[in-house]
């Protein structure tokens, strides 16, 4: 009975630690107030960063007026995520670019990666959840 006993306490706090994870992400070096901004989560490297019917979350937000903005998650399983932010300033919900691919708003990625001619890789901005994490990532411009 005592070994059950352990057992079951044991299985349980495991699921928990799986629904704890959570994410804090400050977002940085905003130019501006105008707009919106973006969060595209990834679990794999499948379309990221811009196939964001891909993502297994999105979330839009209005910047404050402070300019200090936080995403929070909560929720999230143990594993290997990477996530992709925009400041999309027109609000039409994508990253415009100019004729050549270069991007006219700000455009940000997990462990600020970026990418030389192209955007940055899963492989570069994948990171490993397996407790809550309080991430600050700088917007980039063009």
């Amino acid at each position: 009975m005592k070994m059950i006993l352990i057992l079951l306490v044991f299985l349980f706090s495991n699921q928990l630690s799986d629904q704890d994870n959570s994410l804090e992400i400050h977002v940085i070096d905003l130019k501006n107030r105008t707009g919106q901004v973006i969060l595209d989560v990834f679990d794999s490297e499948l379309g990221f960063p811009m196939k964001t019917e891909n993502a297994i979350f999105r979330r839009k937000m209005s910047i404050p007026q402070d300019g200090k903005l936080v995403f929070y998650i909560h929720g999230l399983k143990d594993g290997e995520y990477a996530f992709a932010l925009i400041h999309d300033e027109n609000e039409n919900d994508k990253l415009d670019q100019n004729f050549i691919g270069i991007p006219k708003e700000g455009a940000g990625a997990s462990n600020n990666a970026t990418g030389f001619m192209r955007p940055p890789s899963y492989k570069d901005s994948k990171f490993i959840v397996t407790k809550p994490l309080k991430l600050t990532i700088k917007m980039l411009y063009f």
